[in-house]
């Protein structure tokens, strides 16, 4: 039987949520739900599914590319577009828009994540052009944010961190195409979701994703279903 209080509520974020949109959520969500200890880490999506699908976690939020398996919903909230970003006084940053040629050659600072280093390999190998030179590894974005920040290397992050970037005195480089492009969004088990504490967390973060990310106007709507809180 669904009741309205759960001990624990457990949610895991990929790299898009990690600065602005998972913590305001876990905030709010303690707030609304007091008898529920609201649990908050990070993750990649690979690693995070079989947690969500053997219910170690409850709410996953992260790329979405495949078919979920049975007994997983999905809502794609938005689309990440995931950009090369330099400090302000690197001359790349003057550049309206960038090619991939201009960024070849240069260090990088990349999150701990496989699916991205081979994204990069493949972005840079289909343009003939040498593979990139990863210098550092990092776990959290705002450790390679602020590394770059003192440094003439560059690192990926979704676009949608540009207002968080700035904090650091980095701005994105316009690249087109980008290195990747995906839908992004919740993920959980379809028996949850009748939960309050579930439908408050589906409703909010699309909220969240509008107030709070500089989402580019060229991705129009987003796309995402709405589950009022249940009175």
């Amino acid at each position: 039987m669904i009741t309205g209080t759960l001990p624990y509520f457990s949610i895991e974020a990929g790299a898009a949520y990690h600065m602005e949109i998972a913590p305001d959520l876990t905030r709010i969500l303690s707030a609304e739900f007091p008898e529920t200890t609201v649990r908050l880490d990070f993750n990649n999506a690979d690693l995070t599914l079989p947690r969500l699908v053997s219910g170690d976690i409850d709410l996953m939020l992260g790329a979405i590319q495949d078919r979920p398996p049975e007994g997983i919903e999905t809502a794609e909230m938005f689309r990440v577009e995931i950009v090369p970003y330099c400090r302000k006084s690197d001359r790349l940053a003057d550049l309206e828009t960038v090619d991939a040629s201009d960024i070849s050659g240069r260090r990088w600072i990349t999150r701990r994540d496989e699916a991205i280093v081979a994204r990069m390999a493949s972005y840079f190998s289909d343009r003939c052009l040498p593979a990139p030179d990863v210098a550092i590894e990092v776990e959290a974005l705002a450790a390679g944010f602020r590394i770059v920040a003192q440094s003439d290397k560059l690192t990926l992050a979704p676009l949608s961190l540009t207002n968080v970037a700035a904090e650091f005195g980095l701005v994105p480089l316009r690249l087109s195409p980008p290195i990747w492009r995906f839908g992004s969004g919740a993920w959980f088990r379809a028996s949850s979701r009748e939960y309050p504490i579930m439908r408050r967390a589906l409703d909010l973060v699309p909220q969240l994703v509008s107030e709070t990310m500089a989402i580019p106007a060229s991705y129009g709507p987003v796309a995402t279903k709405s589950f009022p809180l249940a009175r």
